[in-house]
């Protein structure tokens, strides 16, 4: 049960970091840890930064 929150947590920070660096010249280390929380965190599919305001 721990792991999914840490799961969820790492996953939430990945979006934010992602969201306030769209210009990563790294997409590997940010795409690789996605489609593993994908499944944990059906949330990621929306990030809070995507949300229209």
């Amino acid at each position: 049960m721990r792991g999914t929150g840490v799961l969820a947590l790492l996953g939430f920070t990945l979006v934010t970091a992602a969201c306030s660096a769209p210009r990563a010249t790294t997409p590997s280390p940010i795409a690789d840890p996605v489609p593993r929380t994908r499944p944990t965190t059906p949330t990621a599919t929306a990030p809070p930064c995507a949300v229209p305001t």
